[in-house]
């Protein structure tokens, strides 16, 4: 597997943002409203190897030349049920507290926010994802009128 230092905070954003149609079909497919949605680089063992599981190597192969194609990483979404988040809470410091955020989110799932693991060479980040066609969460995404840069 590749090694590659952390995305920053705005690589990402990106990485979710330019997925939304990929998140969008596989959260569709969830069976329980507390499962958790995958978000992996599949240069990562564990992610590729779910992603195999779940999908099968030609859809697998589609789905990282689609992400290849919007300039990202091999970026494939997939599904879990909210008991991985027991395992991944005895993987160490960072899966406990990854474990503890994405619970939270699942807490939410009433409001139409789906718990979001984003997985890549350099770490994983607990964040939580609205799918927008969702009629129970109104997401508005605002550009600020003043950037950070000019304060």
């Amino acid at each position: 597997m590749e090694s590659k230092s952390a995305p920053s905070h705005e690589e990402l954003q990106r990485y979710v943002f330019q997925c939304e149609p990929l998140l969008r079909n596989c959260w569709a497919q969830h069976k329980n409203a507390d499962d958790v949605l995958i978000l992996g680089d599949t240069r990562r063992e564990e992610c590729h190897r779910t992603a195999f599981d779940q999908y099968g190597q030609a859809a697998l192969d589609r789905l990282t030349r689609e992400a290849e194609s919007h300039g990202l990483p091999p970026m494939v979404p997939y599904l879990q049920p909210v008991r991985f988040l027991d395992a991944l809470a005895k993987s160490g410091f960072a899966g406990r507290e990854c474990a503890k955020e994405l619970r939270a989110f699942a807490a939410l799932a009433s409001f139409g926010f789906v718990p979001l693991l984003v997985v890549t060479p350099g770490g994983m980040w607990a964040t939580q994802w609205v799918d927008p066609a969702d009629p129970r969460a109104a997401v508005l995404r605002c550009e600020p009128e003043t950037p950070v840069e000019a304060n």
